[in-house]
């Protein structure tokens, strides 16, 4: 989303890539009067949230600059599903306006992967890019026009398939030789 009323970012819990929320952000924008550190643990704990699906903690020091050493702090990555539900807990406007915020996330970012082609798993890609390739080797060697064409629309719709570019799979040179080839057009 290009208006971020509370910044979402990409972060991995659990082992599930997904869009996470920091949560004194989130604490932030609520408005809530309770220390970030005594509202987040009384939260987890009444709605019985869980480390490592729900959110992560990072524990880090502060260095204050103007003193020696410095001071911990345990800051929470949070997962929108988590984020909406401590949004909607909080019964206040900001709460709400929060909730709604997260739900437009969410269909944005499933509007974002239905538009995307769908992915496969390493070992099929990495067959369909070797396909591709020895497609196009045929494309480059082929002296009949008819015969290359149908290579390169093979070629073509697997790379599609899989999302990406002819020149991502063959090396300059073999783009080069396969541009230069007569009849064979855009690539």
């Amino acid at each position: 989303m290009t208006n971020q009323l509370i910044p979402v970012f990409t972060g991995k819990i659990g082992n599930t890539q997904q869009n996470i929320v920091d949560g004194r952000t989130l604490h932030a924008f609520l408005g809530s009067r309770a220390r970030f550190g005594n509202w987040i643990a009384l939260r987890i704990k009444q709605y019985d949230f869980q480390e490592g699906t729900d959110f992560l903690v990072n524990n880090k020091i502060i260095i204050n600059p103007r003193r020696k050493g410095g001071r911990p702090q345990t800051d929470y990555h949070l997962t929108l599903d988590m984020a909406k539900e401590l949004s909607m807990v909080e019964r206040t406007p900001k709460g709400k306006e929060a909730r709604r915020y997260f739900i437009e996330c969410e269909r944005q970012l499933i509007k974002n992967i239905a538009a995307q082609p769908p992915s496969l798993p390493i070992r099929d890609r990495l067959a369909v890019r070797k396909e591709i390739r020895l497609t196009l080797q045929e494309a480059i060697s082929c002296n009949n026009e008819g015969l290359r064409t149908v290579f390169l629309s093979q070629a073509r719709k697997l790379s599609s398939e899989i999302g990406e570019p002819l020149d991502g799979i063959l090396s300059a040179s073999q783009m080069k030789q396969l541009e230069c080839r007569e009849g064979v057009g855009d690539v």
